[in-house]
């Protein structure tokens, strides 16, 4: 049987045309454009962050633990995968040189300078990327436009694992096509380094290479794409071979498949070590020397599913009583999930580069019966949307950050969608004003770089806003709190921040600290029109616990958070107690 040439894709086309050398001096052109561009953003973020995410104290806490505990013990309690905390505590190591009397600053900078190197080396995959499904010209603007997006550019500049698990999985997605171009076995090796990799980072990575392996497999379905089994089964086997060789020792260390509490929820298999972040904050000590832990919330910059929701009002009708109270029923709970995932997803496209996305898959579906590649993109967009509508009906949450992936992807066909749609207006210009010919309103370049622009630029305001401004003043607070209190004394902080810039997640789990006598409690409130629903019970808290407790407000941090005047307080529960001050907010998990 005569052994299938290599499949040809429009940028290997676009290379024929012209000279290998010319095509790479072009690319690098274009690579450092887009470099001067991340750079530019990634450091104004850097020099206008207000605090840290609070998503990234999680991950400075891990880091902080790899370095000074146990790896084996610290990797399958920890919440998240360790590839991007053993980025971020490498990264500190330098970083702390210039930081030596301020961690919780040195390890803010190490997490997003990590995030923004890993968004300046994801230009490389993702213009591939772009070269193997189109051509250079949509490889460009997809970068720009993805840089750009208020949703995935201030990701990229914070001190998250999304960044640098976006490089592993577009790197992935790359390899995969390209393999699956050139029928390349070491093609497919590398493919399954990049995914194992990405599932060091984040769970999702193990679903970049079984599409891979699912698309090679489905090729054989088509002619044209047929190769010899004996070809599929190296090429298979250098792909699964590379991945579990770089996956299989930390789910030997783990036990099992991922250490995230919501994957295993979903799967029913709750871990019982999910709260070990609530455990190694410091608890005041007693006789007996036991302690009382108090959870640590969740991130706010999400949709949930609660009683304060729009949905939940809107479908009272369909609610059912089970158990101890109201609750959604099944129905009114996947119809909240679809609501919330196309609300997420329309924010991760900037509520308007959807439209483009969509018609550029239907003008640009030749794509996918001359480039595979394109096929295993869209299979990942397809099985994590299936999770995440399956998460947020069982979790009651979705973030726009879970549909980074298909925002990656998606934005190539935004803009083949725009170049087509670029073209047809061109068109329709020269049949409606035909004296505008000489005036470069009837091309469709002209078009399409003025709607590409558009789609870029209209963003950036948002894009550049302060990171996390809305939360100015903890930073300051937790400050006030490292020099006002002993590192042995409880800080109940459900904003988080105060409690890390207070220094207090570098002492957790010492049990020979200092303390005042007697121990004391200090609560940070805050008094502001934020009603987020994991917040509401701390007003309670405040009026049937603190001052019943003789609590008293020690110290008033006055706050001006663009035209809202907010008012940070520390209260100061006197001691010695067994109990932690405050109730645990409903709905935490990690």
């Amino acid at each position: 049987m005569e052994e299938p040439r290599p499949l040809a894709s429009e940028s290997t086309a676009e290379t024929t045309t012209e000279s290998a050398a010319a095509a790479r001096r072009a690319d690098l052109r274009c690579l450092a454009l887009l470099a001067v561009l991340v750079i530019s953003v990634r450091s104004w973020q850097l020099t206008h962050t207000e605090v840290a995410s609070r998503d990234s104290i999680s991950y400075v806490r891990i880091a902080w633990q790899l370095e000074h505990g146990s790896w084996l013990r610290v990797m399958p309690s920890s919440p998240q995968h360790p590839g991007y905390p053993l980025a971020v505590l490498a990264m500190s190591l330098p970083v702390r040189q210039f930081f030596p009397d301020d961690l919780p600053r040195a390890w803010q900078i190490s997490a997003q300078l990590v995030s923004a190197l890993a968004s300046l080396f994801l230009l490389v995959p993702m213009f591939y990327l772009g070269r193997e499904l189109f051509d250079r010209r949509i490889a460009f603007w997809a970068c720009v436009l993805f840089q750009c997006l208020p949703t995935s550019g201030k990701i990229l500049g914070d001190g998250l694992s999304d960044p640098l698990f976006l490089l592993f999985a577009c790197s992935t997605l790359w390899l995969a096509s390209a393999a699956l171009r050139s029928r390349s076995w070491p093609l497919f090796a590398l493919t399954g380094l990049a995914g194992g990799l990405a599932y060091w980072t984040r769970p999702e990575g193990a679903l970049l290479v079984a599409s891979a392996g699912l698309v090679l497999l489905a090729m054989q379905l088509r002619r044209t794409w047929r190769q010899s089994w004996k070809n599929v089964l190296l090429q298979g086997s250098a792909l699964s071979a590379t991945a579990l060789i770089v996956v299989s020792p930390y789910m030997i260390v783990i036990r099992g498949l991922t250490v995230k509490n919501t994957p295993n929820l979903m799967m029913n298999q709750p871990r019982p070590d999910a709260d070990w972040e609530k455990r190694l904050r410091p608890q005041p000590r007693t006789n007996d020397d036991k302690t009382s832990a108090a959870a640590p919330a969740s991130s706010l910059f999400a949709v949930f599913m609660g009683p304060g929701d729009r949905t939940f009002e809107n479908l009272a009708k369909d609610i059912v009583d089970v158990g101890g109270g109201p609750t959604l029923s099944p129905a009114a709970r996947w119809q909240w999930a679809l609501k919330a995932f196309c609300l997420e997803a329309s924010k991760g496209f900037f509520y308007v580069s959807w439209l483009p996305a969509l018609l550029g898959l239907w003008w640009r579906r030749d794509r996918f019966g001359s480039v595979p590649g394109a096929w295993v993109g869209s299979l990942v967009c397809v099985i994590l949307s299936a999770l995440l509508l399956r998460m947020a009906e069982k979790m009651g949450y979705i973030s726009d950050r879970h549909l980074l992936m298909i925002v990656l992807f998606g934005v190539y066909w935004a803009v083949a969608g725009v170049l087509v749609l670029g073209d047809k207006l061109a068109l329709g210009a020269a049949r409606l004003w035909p004296r505008l010919a000489e005036s470069g309103w009837t091309r469709g370049r002209n078009w399409s770089v003025g709607l590409l622009l558009f789609l870029a630029v209209s963003p950036l305001p948002r894009t550049l806003d302060r990171l996390h401004a809305e939360r100015a003043g903890f930073r300051s607070l937790g400050r006030w709190l490292a020099q006002h209190t002993e590192p042995g004394d409880y800080i109940e902080d459900p904003y988080c921040w105060t409690y890390f810039y207070a220094g207090r997640v570098f002492v957790e789990g010492q049990r020979d600290l200092p303390s005042s006598t007697p121990n004391c409690f200090y609560v940070v409130m805050e008094e502001s029109s934020n009603r987020h629903p994991r917040l509401v019970s701390l007003q309670a808290a405040v009026e049937h616990v603190l001052k019943q407790k003789a609590a008293q407000i020690v110290h008033v941090e006055n706050v001006k958070r663009r035209r809202e005047k907010v008012a940070l307080q520390v209260w100061k529960v006197p001691g010695p107690y067994q109990w932690s001050p405050l109730p645990a907010l409903s709905g935490q998990r990690n």
